[in-house]
């Protein structure tokens, strides 16, 4: 396998796998392990595995490491590196993870490099991405190019709107204000197309009251509530519980 990348010395692979970093909180799916070896048969060396010359292990490259255990590799780069105290290598190990974590794509760039190397056969593993990959990303292009602009909520001047939000521990009680508010679910849908979204409503305060004056009082489960389940009446409510 070709090496591209500065290194200090050849490793063997078996022993590398004894300088594991004990605090590295960082795993590898099979998924992600097998992507990393395509890429690293395909594209080479690019970048080594980095051992600590403080602790003698490894803060950088621990995926690099499986997929080499992967392909069967017996030596691996290794580039040695001084840290100043035993937080300074921990700290880095940690920072190699989560830097590349806070990275954002843009889904459409992503799109357009993909399908020049796709259009010019060049093997999209090799990109640490599969076909199925590059199909679902084409179709969630289409689907967003095909999809209605939702309308924007514009707001006169010193206009506002007040809400409520409702918590309920109960399914019981769940299920009776989506009968009251004739609330109905409807089937999730990854389509932007269909913008099918579940239970999750909006619904305008005069709408509110209208259903709630034209829904019949009946309990979901059948049975008057009693005790602690009781309705409790504020004082100065007209009327009663039911």
């Amino acid at each position: 396998m070709k090496i591209y990348c500065v290194y200090d010395r050849l490793v063997p692979v078996a022993e590398l796998d004894q300088k594991r970093h004990p605090k590295n909180p960082n795993t590898h799916s099979a998924a992600q392990v097998a992507a990393i070896a395509a890429v690293l048969e395909g594209n080479g060396w690019r970048q080594a595995i980095v051992i600590s010359n403080q602790s003698g292990r490894i803060t950088r490259g621990h995926g690099r490491l499986d997929a080499a255990l992967l392909l069967g590799c017996h030596e691996a780069p290794v580039d040695f590196q001084d840290y100043t105290s035993e937080q300074d290598e921990i700290a880095d190990m940690i920072a190699d993870n989560r830097l590349s974590e806070l990275s954002e794509i843009d889904e459409n760039k992503l799109l357009d490099v993909l399908k020049e190397l796709h259009s010019s056969g060049h093997d999209l593993e090799l990109a640490g991405f599969t076909d199925e990959d590059f199909e679902k990303l084409a179709n969630v292009a289409e689907e967003i190019a095909n999809a209605q602009p939702i309308p924007k909520m514009e707001l006169q001047a010193f206009e506002h709107y007040d809400y409520l939000m409702f918590m309920f521990k109960d399914i019981r009680d769940w299920l009776r204000v989506l009968q009251l508010l004739n609330v109905t679910k409807v089937d999730f849908s990854i389509s932007r197309k269909t913008q099918k979204i579940g239970i999750g409503r909006v619904i305008n305060g005069k709408t509110l009251l209208t259903r709630l004056e034209d829904s019949p009082r009946h309990y979901v489960a059948g049975a008057q509530p009693t005790g602690d389940d009781a309705p409790v009446v504020a004082a100065g409510d007209v009327g009663s519980a039911d």
